[in-house]
């Protein structure tokens, strides 16, 4: 039966989660017939794995999977949980990864799946070399949506900072990060050394007031990383300009931080997808990001500011399956002039509501649930009726035989 059994952490307050419930929405929009599969982020309960054993016609009643989370744990969900809703269906990884090269541990995982769809140009490249010379699977570019609110008006921008204990009258920059993204790839001293940088506290600056600039600092599972975590907040704690928000907000809360907030700034070393530099534009932010890797797919327009950098060489103490990789190191020196053209454009309310409005009709179709929908509907379909025409050319074999 035509539709998608969707596989992924549905309900948890995560970048992958998102990437799910988007998913989820693009082919809803599309009119595709969608089961809902909510995995945990933990060891899956005896009555999910049962479910999985005894009824997996239930829990995938349709002739798609689509398996939205890392490599890794797609494989924990088949040792957990079985093959039985793998069987007599097209499955399809939509793996996320952030490297240049697909990890040598993951490669017996490429032989389990249909096909793979990569949210990025960026994982497409990582991915290529791996399955060109193989017959099966397919690999396909196919770019996430991403659901975020329009800029704020004064009013609004008002009552969130409020909420967050954030200065009324200050430009505000914000760095949001996971730690289980990793540390050393979100790379948020980057960020703070930048802010630093183009606002030093040793000296009065003509252009900026010391007390109209901050940055906010929002982390989730920061403990992850327990020296990490300290190191940045020692740092944080000595420059009380800067915020740091170490919590799991809801969806609401999230979007309203960033909204409030007047620019972003991601001085990551790597991204697969770089969903909070999307949601960042839809809200109206001016984005100072690494002008590097997934995040380049969408990057440009108006309100974009890149950030040139190196190509560096990880230590294996930096991210899991990074040694021998390579990745981008930042100018901090071009983070700080980039922050320094922000502030002057924002403090002098060169950035009005409705032209945040205007700049955002950039990006706004990008990103939107209709388009990918579209796109995801184009493929299933096309794979659906070549299945079709595949059953229909053995039937008449058999009946002629």
């Amino acid at each position: 039966m035509f539709g998608v059994n969707l596989f992924g952490y549905y309900s948890e307050a995560l970048g992958i989660g998102e990437d799910c419930r988007t998913a989820h929405a693009a082919l809803e929009m599309a009119g595709i017939p969608t089961k809902i599969n909510d995995i945990p982020t933990k060891q899956c309960p005896k009555e999910l794995k049962q479910a999985f054993l005894d009824q997996p016609d239930d829990v995938a009643p349709f002739a798609f999977n689509l398996f939205c989370m890392n490599c890794e744990e797609h494989a924990r969900i088949l040792l957990e949980l079985g093959k039985g809703v793998s069987a007599n269906r097209y499955n399809i990884g939509y793996w996320p990864w952030e490297l240049e090269r697909w990890p040598k541990q993951w490669r017996p995982m490429i032989s389990l799946v249909d096909e793979i769809w990569s949210s990025s140009l960026h994982t497409y490249n990582s991915l290529e070399p791996e399955i060109k010379f193989r017959s099966r699977p397919a690999l396909q570019h196919l770019p996430l949506s991403v659901i975020a609110d329009k800029p704020q008006s004064q009013q609004e921008k008002a009552k969130w900072r409020q909420l967050f204990n954030i200065n009324t009258d200050t430009v505000v920059f914000i760095c949001s990060f996971d730690g289980r993204s990793g540390f050393w790839r979100k790379n948020p001293w980057g960020s703070v050394k930048a802010f630093q940088l183009a606002f030093p506290t040793n000296q009065q600056s003509p252009e900026v007031a010391q007390n109209n600039v901050q940055l906010v600092i929002k982390c989730m599972h920061g403990k992850i990383d327990q020296n990490a975590l300290r190191e940045l907040g020692r740092i944080c704690a000595s420059d009380s300009r800067i915020l740091l928000i170490n919590s799991k907000l809801s969806r609401e809360n999230l979007l309203g931080l960033y909204g409030c907030c007047d620019a972003l700034i991601s001085l990551h070393r790597a991204e697969g997808f770089g969903r909070n530099l999307a949601e960042a534009f839809l809200a109206g932010l001016d984005v100072i990001a690494t002008n590097y890797s997934g995040n380049l797919d969408f990057c440009d327009g108006p309100l974009y500011h890149p950030i040139n950098f190196k190509k560096t060489e990880l230590l294996r103490s930096h991210y899991p399956h990074g040694e021998g990789q390579i990745w981008a190191e930042p100018s901090l020196h071009d983070a700080a002039i980039a922050m320094q053209k922000v502030y002057q454009k924002r403090s002098k309310s060169l950035a009005t509501t409705s032209s945040l409005h205007r700049d955002r009709e950039t990006y706004r179709e990008r990103f939107s649930i209709q388009r990918i929908g579209r796109l995801y509907a184009e493929r299933l379909e096309q794979i659906w009726s070549k299945r079709k025409s595949l059953e229909e050319t053995l039937y008449w074999q058999d009946n002629q035989n």
